[in-house]
């Protein structure tokens, strides 16, 4: 009797190793029969990035051109408050933040960003990224002559993932149009990227996806600056590299080159500004 309950017990045991396993699994597939992709990192969890971008392009306001450069290095913080069976809400904010911009006719100077730190952008998502709703964008500090509250820029920690399993060489698209309401401005907005998984890296301690990202967006509206009226528009063009933690949920590195064009239209003075531009982004997960 006794080696027939011991027979039955390893047979449940091995039984609940069998199904622990396979469910186990389940969470994120393999790269052989799939990844699972999403983010699902438990409240609480605090991601630290360094962030660094570089945009430089060539000014030209009614036949007068000129040159100008902004650097910018900063710490960031992406903070996970709420996740729900199918929501999560999170924080992106700066703990630090330069910027040094150069300028053909003023010189190398340091624009103020004080007012932007520790002011984070409330966002909510689908477990994919999808759907993305930044919650309090029209209460967000802006940078000095500039109507983008600066949390925007941290978007970039946050891609659309595949809605199916993929394997190496898979693809999949993302599109979104929003409106974008801010105190000083009225936006349309447009982005449009086409992903493919091209590999496995480790990065640090985590099994990563590399991804291919390329795409284009676009900014269309109104805004006032210093009593101003303006139009604006700014399209662009991108190519990103991603680096996707899928076991841990989190994108662990981005590095991005893009090229575009702004124009700004004021009609009060008669006047076209235009930029043509290039620019990187990089961020990287800090232990």
């Amino acid at each position: 009797m006794d080696s027939r309950k011991n027979m039955m017990l390893v047979m449940l045991a091995g039984i609940l190793m069998v199904w622990g396993c396979a469910s186990h699994k389940a969470i994120w597939g393999s790269p052989e029969e799939g990844i699972i992709m999403s983010y699902h990192q438990p409240e609480g969890t605090v991601n630290k990035y360094k962030y660094i971008s570089q945009e430089s392009g060539v000014v030209d306001q009614m036949g007068t051109k000129f040159n100008v450069t902004m650097d910018a290095v900063g710490d960031a913080l992406q903070k996970i408050v709420k996740v729900s069976d199918d929501k999560i809400s999170q924080e992106l904010s700066y703990t630090s933040l330069s910027i040094t911009q150069k300028d053909d006719r003023t010189g190398t100077s340091s624009i103020p960003t004080a007012n932007v730190l520790n002011k984070p952008l409330i966002l909510e998502t689908g477990k994919r990224g999808e759907n993305a709703d930044m919650k309090n964008i029209g209460d967000l500090p802006s940078l000095e002559n500039s109507v983008n509250p600066q949390g925007i820029s941290l978007m970039t920690l946050i891609h659309e993932l595949a809605l199916k399993p993929v394997k190496i060489n898979d693809t999949w698209n993302s599109l979104e149009t929003a409106p974008l309401e801010l105190p000083n401005a009225n936006m349309d907005f447009t982005f449009d990227t086409d992903y493919t998984f091209t590999g496995m890296e480790k990065k640090m301690e985590f099994d990563c996806m590399k991804i291919s990202a390329t795409g284009k967006y676009s900014i269309k509206g109104s805004m006032t600056i210093e009593g101003q009226n303006m139009g604006m528009e700014r399209t662009v063009t991108f190519e990103s590299t991603i680096f996707f933690a899928y076991k841990n949920g989190f994108i662990v590195e981005i590095s991005e080159k893009s090229k575009g064009n702004m124009i700004i239209d004021i009609p009060a003075a008669n006047q076209e500004i235009t930029m043509p531009f290039t620019g990187t982004v990089d961020m990287s997960y800090v232990k």
